[in-house]
């Protein structure tokens, strides 16, 4: 191969990316929605749990006899109450999560739609002309 042959590399010529990505599916974007809904039942029956936790620790501490066992049933009171508050925010943030996720995956989907409708086949009527031309056709030369 002649080296006159091969084009040289220079930035006018290298071949580039293009900048902006196609639009297409997510594939991933249902398996993230599935998991972000299973961790937000997680911590929803976490919330339940320490309701539960918080519900029992204020009638022991109702039916405790003595000051003492008062006392220390109050911070235990106190211990799962801020457990449930925290719970509670974390249940918010949670089904925060949820619907961002779920927008993120319906905004993918319509993408989706909308390349996959700009993809389909199309007709379109189109006409093309070329300026005339003319052949002058002579007679060949005589042999002598």
């Amino acid at each position: 191969m002649r080296p006159d042959w091969i084009m040289p590399v220079s930035p006018a010529n290298q071949p580039t990316a293009p900048a902006e990505p196609t639009a297409g599916r997510l594939p991933w974007a249902a398996a993230l929605v599935t998991t972000i809904a299973n961790e937000n039942k997680r911590i929803k029956d976490s919330l339940a749990a320490a309701k539960k936790a918080s519900d029992e620790a204020t009638q022991r501490a109702a039916g405790a006899a003595d000051d003492a066992a008062r006392t220390s049933l109050a911070e235990s009171v106190a211990s799962t109450k801020a457990a449930l508050d925290a719970a509670t925010k974390a249940v918010a943030d949670s089904d925060a999560k949820v619907a961002k996720v779920a927008a993120l995956k319906t905004a993918a989907d319509k993408a989706a739609q909308v390349a996959a409708d700009k993809a389909k086949e199309q007709t379109m009527q189109f006409a093309t002309y070329s300026l005339p031309i003319t052949v002058e056709v002579t007679a060949p030369p005589e042999k002598q």
